[in-house]
């Protein structure tokens, strides 16, 4: 999570920004929540959330894009 603002302390260089720009959080492929970020977002953020429609089953996903537009993704069975 760099925010564009910190310099290298070795070689005075700025570290180029990289971090999270959007979470998220889908359940059977419906957004129930989804996380616009910015620099002022954690190193490891914790997102805490609750919503009544999942049932023993469902598919629920996580996906996230960065800033290099990387993107991934993490999706479970709820038990």
């Amino acid at each position: 999570m760099e925010t564009g603002l910190r310099k290298d302390p070795v070689t005075g260089a700025v570290v180029p920004r990289h971090h999270i720009t959007r979470v998220t959080f889908a359940n059977n492929g419906r957004a129930v929540l989804v996380a616009h970020c910015s620099t002022a977002v954690a190193k490891n953020p914790y997102f805490d959330f609750g919503f009544d429609s999942a049932r023993a089953g469902d598919r629920f996903r996580v996906e996230w894009v960065d800033t290099r537009g990387a993107a991934d993704a993490l999706e479970t069975v709820v038990a």
